[in-house]
């Protein structure tokens, strides 16, 4: 039995050998912040904690940039609900059957997140640098490729199962490993908030 765990684990790390997570981890600090609830307990007290925090860490020597997100690729959730697998298509189409949606997963991110963790954008823009819930997303390449095939996602609309507000695509960023780098890229959509690991 322990041989075949060992082999298996052997297999697992040779199969990640030379797998490009998506990010770029050198000279990368990350740290996870829990808020005391009685203090931060809206809102603006937390995008307010969070925005001070960005622009102390900005002006820190060595420092090239700063972001947030609500939780770090290639890792696994703590909390599933806060960054769930949601279906999606395209709000700009008659809408498919539900089994045809792609399950795509949503992370919080502030503006600076993207360049702070190297992940390339391949086409458009971070976020509107504001306070406050933003229709704007940046998604992956592999969601733009399946949901707008041979064409440029950027201007589009992406529909969110559940919700009756259609989500403006303003960026697309290179593919990222979510739980696991022997899994496939997922499929990620990145939504504005000043909330999150720095």
């Amino acid at each position: 039995m322990l041989l075949l765990v060992a082999g298996l684990f052997l297999r697992s790390f040779a199969a990640t050998v030379g797998v490009n997570p998506g990010l770029n981890v050198e000279n990368l600090l990350t740290v996870a912040i829990h808020l005391p609830p009685e203090k931060y307990h809206d809102g603006v007290s937390i995008s307010s904690f969070y925005k001070r925090l960005l622009e102390q860490a900005n002006v820190l020597p060595g420092v090239k940039a700063t972001g947030l997100v609500s939780q770090l690729p290639v890792t696994p959730g703590e909390n599933p609900s806060e960054n769930p697998d949601n279906p999606v298509t395209a709000g700009d189409r008659p809408i498919p059957p539900l089994t045809q949606w792609p399950m795509a997963n949503y992370r919080y991110a502030s503006a600076g997140y993207f360049r702070a963790a190297g992940i390339p954008f391949k086409a458009g823009q971070t976020f509107t640098e504001r306070i406050g819930e933003t229709r704007e997303v940046i998604i992956s390449e592999n969601l733009a490729q399946r949901l707008w095939p041979n064409q440029s996602a950027l201007g589009h609309q992406l529909r969110p199962f559940g919700n009756p507000r259609l989500q403006t695509v303003v960026g697309v960023v290179g593919a990222v490993h979510a739980d696991s780098l022997i899994q496939e890229a997922s499929m990620k959509i990145g939504r504005a908030s000043c909330r999150g690991r720095v």
